[in-house]
């Protein structure tokens, strides 16, 4: 005759004692974690946002309008504004400068 062997189901829950120092150190283990991903996304955009605008420095340098006496056009939120090249610079630096700020 075959045995049977019975096996417990998987959502069978089990008791196991955790000594209140360690579930201490689980939960600060555990928000730290959850701090340590939130920085790191964090990062990421502020890199992304770094990025863009080396970008547009880099496309404010080479872009000049000639029909418009040497002027650039910019974005600023949903409108194009006409610019020198200097002053188009000088934005950018500026947002560069509050972006490393934030880093």
């Amino acid at each position: 005759l075959p045995s049977i062997i019975m096996l417990t189901p998987a959502e069978a829950e089990v008791d196991v004692e955790v000594r209140y120092e360690d579930q201490l150190g689980i939960n600060e283990f555990g928000r730290l974690n959850n701090k340590k991903q939130e920085l790191k996304a964090e990062l990421s955009v502020l890199e992304k946002e770094a990025e863009a605008l080396v970008d547009a420095e880099e496309a404010a340098t080479m872009i000049v309008d000639e029909e418009a006496e040497g002027a650039i056009r910019i974005l600023l939120g949903d409108v194009f504004i006409d610019s020198t090249p200097e002053a188009a610079e000088e934005h950018v630096a500026g947002l560069r400068e509050r972006l490393e700020k934030r880093e």
